[in-house]
């Protein structure tokens, strides 16, 4: 992937003048540029992001810990504007695109992604607070469940985005049919494909086809225990 060049312009309804906005790498947990003060309730940020993808914008005082709110957001090369409620709980976006169709996405399947991560961390505690491992399997199957019947309405709306592959990126390892992957990936226009996330699809289709789970085993010889060649 190549560093892109983004213009974020932002307005907050509850402001001071000591607050300031900043772009966070969640990877490294360093500032992506500079942060930007925040003059009568609006900033602007430009800066260069290392590839398209979830960053999180920060907004607050960073010398006053209580004061900072985090809100994900995926950033691509196209100008986005967004707006902090006065509430600061909510992030609008008002232009850009992909950044909209990231919004719409954690509208629409965030839950089910919290309840996940819940899950994966209960099972992780199974038999130490009396979690049922075959309980929280279950509530699994009911959560992908969901989220099975919701990708394809969700790509229907925003297959254009890149935010489209991206989703399938992250719902790989969760171990949904190949066959219904490929369904997921036929609905993303081509050109929505052409990046990084499009080329990571299309190589783990084709690993999964050739040493996927079911797949045949190439031949092979083995020595058995009498130093005898086996196939």
């Amino acid at each position: 992937t190549t560093a892109t060049k983004m213009t974020m312009i932002g307005s907050i309804g509850a402001y001071a003048d000591s607050m300031w906005a900043a772009i966070i790498d969640p990877q490294t947990g360093s500032y992506v540029g500079s942060p930007a003060r925040i003059v009568a309730g609006s900033f602007k940020i430009t800066t260069t992001i290392p590839s398209p993808t979830v960053y999180v914008l920060m907004v607050g005082n960073p010398q006053e810990q209580a004061t900072l709110k985090y809100y994900n957001c995926f950033l691509t090369n196209e100008p986005t504007s967004v707006q902090v409620a006065d509430n600061q709980k909510d992030l609008i976006i008002s232009t850009g695109a992909n950044a909209m169709a990231f919004q719409a996405l954690l509208n629409q399947m965030g839950g089910e992604f919290d309840q996940l991560n819940q899950l994966t961390k209960m099972k992780e505690s199974a038999g130490t607070f009396g979690y049922s491992a075959d309980s929280i399997a279950k509530a699994r199957e009911q959560v992908l469940a969901q989220l099975q019947q919701k990708i394809p309405a969700y790509l229907k709306q925003h297959g254009n985005s890149i935010v489209a592959p991206f989703l399938l990126i992250v719902v790989w390892p969760m171990n949904f049919p190949l066959a219904t992957l490929e369904t997921w990936i036929n609905m993303i226009p081509a050109a929505a494909m052409e990046n990084q996330y499009g080329a990571s699809l299309a190589e783990m289709v084709k690993v999964e086809k050739m040493l996927g789970y079911g797949q045949l085993a190439p031949v092979f010889t083995q020595n058995n225990p009498e130093g005898k060649p086996v196939s």
